[in-house]
């Protein structure tokens, strides 16, 4: 599904820009995807932060590389010059179920607005969560399972948000996948 060449300075380490990796995902060549914040401490879900904005879906597809988690998301009306931030958010405490499935908060910030007229958009994004992967790997667990919420409307009266969850996403951690 993916593949990394590690020939490209970027992709090497040591002495390089780390704020994104260049890789070959799903056949298609995505030149630079940004690394964003993934913070164990989650944010206020119950209030809408400044220029906020809103996901017309998270795509079923990811991948896993070295650490990084690489996710899809879809933003209708999105003008093609404006700059936005993302983040990831988790309550390391507070597992769903039986299965011990991480709930992850995905938030998008507005940093630059652009006039232009705005078109439906995937944006591609990863996310540093070896350490999650490391405590999951530390509990003994074969697989680090985790869903995505991400804000999908506003409500009645602009001051909260409606999330919606993906489906689970699970990484084998057994090495039979590796």
């Amino acid at each position: 599904d993916y593949s990394i060449d590690y020939g490209v300075a970027n992709n090497m380490g040591a002495g390089t820009d780390t704020s994104y990796t260049e890789a070959i995902i799903y056949e298609n060549t995505i030149s630079e995807v940004n690394r964003w914040n993934f913070y164990n401490t989650l944010t206020d879900t119950s209030i809408v932060a400044k220029d906020e904005l809103l996901l017309s879906s998270l795509q079923a597809r990811s991948a896993y590389i070295r650490g990084n988690l690489f996710l899809f998301t879809e933003m209708s009306n999105h003008p093609t010059n404006q700059v936005d931030s993302f983040s990831l958010s988790y309550d390391p405490d507070n597992l769903l179920g039986d299965d011990n499935i991480y709930s992850l908060y995905l938030r998008t910030i507005k940093i630059k607005a652009d006039t232009t007229r705005g078109e439906s958009m995937i944006i591609p994004c990863a996310f540093d969560i070896e350490e999650l992967v490391k405590e999951a790997e530390k509990n003994n667990s074969d697989e680090l399972k985790f869903r995505i919420n991400y804000a999908y409307s506003f409500g009645k009266d602009s001051a909260s948000i409606n999330w919606k969850s993906s489906d689970v996403f699970t990484i084998d951690l057994s090495g039979k996948d590796k």
